[in-house]
């Protein structure tokens, strides 16, 4: 004979069934999560959308919340359905967030009859420094001019805020790493350099690209600042001052005159005297070299017999060749490349699938825009921060633009025709 269940027992099992029932449903699909702002500061209030769809025309949200314990965001959601046509509806639930501190943010769905199907990417977002970004100013990204492995950025603090232990990443337009400084300074204060090593394997790419970099702080813990602009590391001239020079390191103080050359291809394309006396125990020349490759070399003509005297060249902050002695019987030369990976660009005019060519004409005021085989188009004129500073149509050959009325510096043009054909050349106002 079997054994007897109780009545009560039997009531309890159904009633947990039912229960466990109903909360294995699903009553509200979240497909994206979005973040507005798309980049927010300190500043902004934080507003989070999560969309999909509610499993019939009967279901609803009912309750939502949301909670902030460290960089973990939870938003807790209550779904019911009360009946109805069984179809996905279209449906957003907007989750106001407020203001953050500086960090990079997580966000967890839980809660009840609620399925989160958004992909991992948009569980997380990063909150920048705000206000204390607007006084830095980003001068220029450049490669260094001496070496293709590395990266400039020239910033100026314009706001006091010293931004303790930071460093620059730099990415390209699909969020990979083209670059990253390592943290050595403990701040920054009124104008700074900071060298960006190429990751190893990476290729920069060799024209305007969109890219996006970051300032991160406390030893890369903080993102603290961010630009999303089209970005040239070649120089906007055909030429870059640098400065061949000799100096006195100590010993004496040394008196004398050197004659120094720039080579190329074993060609002299640079020259000069080097002359050192008590008052002058450093000279230096200001020659202008397009991008290549370089040999220096600095001889004593009736040099000093005293003084510890060198030779080399340098390009800008932190961007110097080795040293070499002065009193060798045979010169040792000092090889450098300029701006290496910017030679095969210089001086050659953009040519486009349709064979006509776009130049720039510069001069005080004014540039002019000329194009063969002209066709109707527009150009717009960007800024270092990616800000546009004009935008006109144009139809014919030539296409005048005022600049007087613009502060100096460096600027992007971006020329495109009716057809989409784009083209981008680099615009300096002085």
């Amino acid at each position: 004979m079997k054994p007897q269940v109780p009545m009560r027992s039997t009531m309890t099992f159904l009633f947990l069934l039912a229960a466990l029932g109903v909360r294995a449903q699903t009553f509200f699909y979240i497909d994206s999560i979005s973040v507005q702002p798309t980049a927010p500061t300190t500043s902004d209030a934080v507003v989070l959308s999560l969309s999909g769809g509610l499993a019939s025309t009967g279901a609803q949200v009912t309750n939502v919340s949301a909670t902030v314990v460290g960089d973990t965001i939870t938003i807790a959601i209550t779904a019911q359905d009360n009946g109805g046509l069984t179809v996905i509806v279209p449906h957003t639930e907007v989750v106001n967030i407020g203001t953050l501190a500086t960090g990079t943010y997580s966000i967890v769905i839980a809660g009840q009859a609620v399925d989160d199907l958004a992909s991992a990417p948009q569980h997380q977002f990063s909150v920048s420094g705000g206000g204390s970004c607007a006084g830095l100013e980003l001068v220029s990204i450049k490669w260094h001019a001496l070496t293709d492995t590395a990266i400039m950025v020239n910033v100026q603090n314009n706001n006091g805020t010293q931004f303790d232990y930071p460093n620059f990443i730099l990415y390209n337009a699909t969020g990979d790493t083209i670059a990253k400084e390592s943290v050595n300074f403990f701040g920054i204060t009124e104008e700074s350099w900071h060298r960006l090593n190429l990751l190893t394997g990476t290729v920069a790419p060799a024209n305007l690209f969109n890219g996006r970099l970051e300032l991160w702080t406390g030893f890369t813990t903080s993102l603290a600042c961010s630009w999303d602009l089209p970005i040239d590391l070649c120089p906007s001239t055909s030429c870059s001052t640098v400065h061949p020079y000799i100096i006195n390191l100590g010993g004496a103080t040394a008196s004398g005159t050197f004659n120094w050359g720039i080579l190329q291809g074993g060609n002299v394309v640079e020259s000069g005297t080097f002359t050192i006396n008590e008052d002058q125990q450093i000279d230096l020349a200001e020659p202008c070299l397009p991008p290549g490759e370089y040999t220096m070399i600095c001889g004593g003509d009736g040099g000093p017999t005293v003084g510890t005297l060198y030779y080399g060249l340098g390009a800008g902050n932190l961007q110097e060749t080795v040293l070499q002695p002065t009193n060798t019987v045979i010169p040792i030369p000092i090889p450098f490349s300029l701006y290496q990976p910017c030679a095969a660009l210089v001086q050659v005019p953009p040519v486009r699938a349709d064979g006509s060519k776009i130049s720039l004409l510069q001069e005080p005021g004014l540039i002019t825009l000329l194009i063969l085989n002209a066709e109707k188009g527009h150009i717009r004129i960007l800024d270092t921060q990616g800000r546009t500073v004009h935008t006109s149509a144009f139809s014919s050959e030539r296409h005048t633009i005022a600049t007087s009325a613009w502060s100096k510096g460096l600027y992007t043009a971006v020329i495109q025709s009716s057809q989409g054909q784009r083209t981008a050349l680099r615009v300096v106002v002085q």
